[in-house]
């Protein structure tokens, strides 16, 4: 979890290197055990697939380093 000016950002960062919608589950469920509001949350994991759109991102770890993560 990171807090921005904006709220948080929260990411599931996971070893796999084939996507599970399960590894969103957390992620989905965190806007309501937080008092701050969640504007961005990511999946990090070692696989090529990728979702840069939504309401939770997927983004392999060597694209994360690089982009939106700071």
């Amino acid at each position: 979890i990171q807090l921005t000016s904006r709220g948080m950002r929260a990411y599931e960062v996971k070893s796999a290197s084939t996507f599970a919608t399960h590894f969103e589950k957390t992620l989905k469920a965190l806007p309501t055990w937080v008092k701050h509001e969640v504007h961005e949350r990511t999946v990090i994991y070692a696989g090529e697939m990728e979702r840069l759109e939504g309401d939770i991102l997927v983004r392999n770890f060597l694209n994360a380093s690089t982009e939106r993560i700071y």
